[in-house]
């Protein structure tokens, strides 16, 4: 009988891509059934939400170049260095 292994829980990335998906379904099916209670999904369209995405992926990216370059800089520096910042 093979053996069961034991449960693994999912990376974080995983979980964050089925939240987004999740919730981007709810979405979805909402929508249309609220149409007429929501205002702004008459004027939303598609371009809206993909000048969102692209512009909150371009502040991700910023962010994840600034935190290499500080942790880079902190790699850098030789901890016995009796000049910090020199």
């Amino acid at each position: 009988m093979p053996r069961k292994r034991p449960p693994v829980r999912p990376c974080q990335i995983c979980m964050r891509i089925r939240m987004f998906v999740a919730v981007a379904a709810l979405m979805i099916i909402g929508l249309p059934l609220m149409g007429g209670q929501l205002p702004m999904a008459e004027v939303l369209t598609p371009w809206h939400f993909a000048a969102a995405v692209c512009a909150m992926g371009g502040v991700i990216v910023a962010l994840k170049v600034i935190e290499y370059r500080r942790d880079r800089q902190a790699d850098d520096r030789d901890p016995h260095d009796p000049t910090p910042g020199a």
